[in-house]
């Protein structure tokens, strides 16, 4: 009873929010209205807050500068390991590459004295 009670509710919020998502469109009026491009106020007016929105964008830009930077520390940290660990692996196969001692194997073949 309660599960179903439950999947009937969870069933019904999703209902609700698929209705919203496709009815509800924030600031949209619907239509364009045209200005009059002749009236000196309203332009100054469009171009004041034209300029508040430019700068609004330009102000989280500057946020982007500090990030970029701190992505490229970390990047140049990143390198630096990548490359220690290049030659560090280089380093390991160039000492297994070389035998430590002469090997020599008897037994294998009939020896002859």
């Amino acid at each position: 009873m309660l599960i179903d009670t439950l999947i009937v509710c969870f069933l019904l919020l999703l209902m609700i929010q698929i209705y919203l998502a496709f009815t509800t469109i924030e600031g949209f009026e619907g239509e364009f209205k045209e200005y009059d491009k002749n009236d000196p106020i309203f332009l100054s007016k469009q171009n004041s807050a034209n300029i508040d929105v430019l700068k609004q964008r330009i102000d989280k830009m500057g946020g982007l500068e500090t990030s970029v930077s701190k992505v490229n520390t970390r990047l140049d940290i990143i390198e630096a390991d990548i490359k220690n660990a290049k030659s560090q692996s280089n380093e390991d196969i160039a000492a297994l590459s070389k035998p430590k001692q002469d090997i020599s194997v008897t037994g294998l073949f009939n020896e002859k004295k």
